[in-house]
C-alpha cells in the first residue's frame, strides 16, 4: 500500500516516467502498468539483475532466442540488445495486457519480422486452454490447476510448438515460468537438441519435491548435453559441452 501511495503522489506531481534505462537498455513501462515494477524502476533498484548478467555474459551475438515468460518485456529488451537486430526472438507471455507491452520492448532495435510474441502459457497437460493465476503482480502469474478468483483462461502451448518456426535452427532458451520448468524439462525431448544455451530461473517454493525436483532438472539437461556453468541466486545458466 505504501508503494501505491508513493506512486500516486509522484503521478500527481507529474514526476513519474514511462521510459526507463534498466540494465543498460531502454524499456517502456506505462503509468497504468504493474505498480510493484514501476516502484522498483522509479527508485532505480535492481530488476532481474541475475538474468541480465547471465544473458550479457553467455548469450552470443546473433543467437536465435526463445523466451518463455516475457512479463513486461524488460528481459526481452536485454536479449535484443545482446543478440543484435537480425536474430530471431520468440517470446511467450500468457497475459494479453503484458504481451502488448512485451511487443513494444522486444521489437525496439529489432529488424522487422524478427520478433514473434505468442500469447499462451507453457503447459504439458495436453489441454488446449489452461487456467492461469494472475497473482499479486506481473511477476508471479502461473498455470494453476485450481483456477478460482484472479484466474484467467489462456491458450496452452509447448516449447516444441513455439520453436517450430525456427525450422530446426539452433537457439538459446531463456525461461522464467514460475515452476512450470519442471514439466518443460521432463517432457520435452528432442527439442533440446536445438538448444545450445539455457538460462532458467528456478522456483524452489513451487516444487513439491524440493531439491529432488532441481536435481532431476539438472540431470535431465545433462542428459541432453547441457551442463551448469554458473548460477546467480535462483537463475542458472546451462551450456552445451
Amino acid at each position: 500500500m505504501n508503494r501505491r501511495i508513493w506512486l500516486w503522489l509522484k503521478d500527481l506531481q507529474g514526476k513519474t516516467r514511462e521510459v526507463f534505462d534498466v540494465n543498460g537498455v531502454t524499456v517502456t513501462v506505462p503509468r497504468d502498468a504493474d505498480g510493484d515494477l514501476r516502484y522498483v524502476l522509479e527508485k532505480g533498484r535492481p530488476y532481474e539483475a541475475a538474468e541480465s548478467y547471465l544473458i550479457s555474459k553467455y548469450l552470443p551475438v546473433g543467437s536465435n532466442v526463445v523466451e518463455l515468460g516475457g512479463c513486461m518485456g524488460v528481459i526481452s529488451a536485454v536479449i535484443r540488445n545482446q543478440i543484435g537486430p537480425d536474430a530471431r526472438h520468440i517470446v511467450v507471455e500468457a497475459r494479453h495486457d503484458l504481451a502488448k507491452l512485451v511487443t513494444v520492448n522486444a521489437t525496439r532495435n529489432a529488424h522487422p519480422d524478427k520478433v514473434q510474441v505468442v500469447e499462451a502459457a507453457i503447459d504439458y497437460s495436453g489441454a488446449e486452454t489452461v487456467s492461469f493465476s494472475v497473482g499479486r503482480n506481473a511477476h508471479v502469474g502461473r498455470v494453476s490447476a485450481q483456477g478460482g478468483k484472479g484466474s484467467i483462461t489462456v491458450p496452452a502451448t509447448t516449447l516444441s510448438a513455439v520453436s517450430a518456426p525456427l525450422d530446426g535452427e539452433k537457439f538459446a532458451l531463456v525461461c522464467d515460468i514460475e515452476g512450470a520448468e519442471t514439466d518443460l524439462i521432463a517432457k520435452e525431448n528432442s527439442i533440446f537438441e536445438q538448444v545450445d544455451l539455457a538460462i532458467i530461473e528456478l522456483h524452489p517454493k513451487q516444487y513439491a519435491t524440493g531439491q529432488q525436483a532441481i536435481d532431476e532438472m539438472v540431470s535431465g539437461l545433462a542428459a541432453q548435453g547441457l551442463r551448469c556453468v554458473e548460477q546467480v541466486e535462483n537463475v542458472v545458466c546451462f551450456r552445451r559441452d
